[in-house]
């Protein structure tokens, strides 16, 4: 895949008491785009957008008219509609939503599923990106890709995620032009096995993006 070429595939990683907006947000935004790659003349390939939950991510089987649809169920009570996932087929991208912290719940929970952590193992050993939001990067512990990078997670929980190994950037603090991107309000972290991460930090420079 060349840079100036969107991904063919992203995944979101969900499950039960995982924050919805981690998922639906990027996910409206990447729609978007879609619709936008196939106004293109001539049209251009759209991505594969799947919200996928693996065995053990409290997925919940629904029935109904148009037949069964498994859903899990977010921190704020919204469903999700979600297509079960063994992990054997990788995408480009691998998005892993954050959630609850408390012990044994969320991504606490899901950090010690070898189901959720083994397909975020593989897709970071190949290469290929894999993406967590906010809590997420506990996911990414669970699945011992994330000790000795530069992540980030929610400002509340910097401690916790450097007491785990990680190098941790404060999402509260503006950093240096290391950084490979800024952007106000948001706390993720991309980590690839070739050593670089992609840091996103809080900034006064809401809207702006900056790359070195």
């Amino acid at each position: 895949m060349r840079a100036h070429e969107p991904p063919a595939s992203i995944f979101f990683l969900a499950y039960a008491q995982c924050d919805e907006l981690d998922v639906v947000g990027p996910y409206a935004v990447l729609q978007t785009a879609n619709r936008y790659l196939s106004q293109r003349t001539p049209p251009a390939p759209t991505i594969d957008l799947r919200i996928v939950a693996v065995d053990g991510a409290g997925a919940v089987e629904l029935h109904g008219p148009t037949g069964p649809q498994f859903v899990v169920t977010g921190i704020h009570g919204m469903t999700l509609g979600v297509q079960p996932w063994d992990g054997t087929t990788l995408p480009d991208v691998l998005i892993v939503a954050g959630g609850n912290t408390e012990p044994g719940t969320g991504v606490m929970q899901q950090k010690d599923n070898t189901a959720f952590t083994t397909p975020i193992g593989r897709q970071f050993e190949r290469g290929a990106l894999v993406v967590s939001v906010c809590t997420g990067a506990f996911a990414l512990v669970g699945a011992g890709v994330a000790q000795g990078r530069l992540m980030t997670t929610h400002p509340g929980l910097v401690n916790d995620l450097a007491a785990c190994g990680v190098e941790v950037v404060n999402p509260d603090w503006t950093t240096g032009p290391r950084a490979s991107s800024r952007t106000r309000g948001s706390c993720r972290a991309a980590a690839s096995p070739r050593g670089s991460t992609k840091r996103s930090t809080w900034s006064k420079h809401a809207g702006r993006t900056i790359r070195s």
